[in-house]
């Protein structure tokens, strides 16, 4: 277990905007807006990965550096499925620019997505993880 070295204040922000985020993208599906969709969920992804960099002490400064950091914690989650998920999640940002996925299939990664955010934050201590929703 790594010990708390970040920035509580700094784990919550980024816990708060994952979820916010989430909710956009929910919210941008219901309107038919998958590139706007996509981009929310990529968005709560990255939120998600800077909520363990902010705990462990940041490291994360570029975007090269967010794709890395994330690579590692994939390693240490261990799950088969986590780099093919994560690079779909990745795949979404290019999306919004350039948007040729449906609705249908932003809505097929959905699932994957929330589950690649759930092992990322079980990496946190439940007591920090749950401090935004007083779960």
């Amino acid at each position: 277990m790594v010990l708390p070295t970040g920035d509580k204040e700094a784990v919550e922000n980024h816990l708060f905007h994952c979820q916010l985020y989430m909710d956009n993208a929910l919210e941008a599906l219901g309107k038919d807006e998958p590139g706007k969709a996509g981009e929310m969920l990529w968005g709560s992804v990255t939120q998600a990965v800077h909520a363990v960099d902010a705990w462990r002490g940041p490291v994360i400064s570029s975007h090269r550096d967010l794709v890395n950091f994330a690579r590692g914690l994939g390693d240490e989650i261990g799950e088969s499925y986590y780099p093919y998920i994560f690079q779909s999640a990745r795949s979404l940002h290019e999306n919004f620019y350039i948007p040729v996925e449906t609705r249908e299939e932003i809505e097929a990664l959905l699932q994957g997505i929330r589950q690649l955010i759930s092992w990322i934050l079980d990496l946190l201590p439940n007591d920090v993880r749950n401090g935004v929703s007083g779960e």
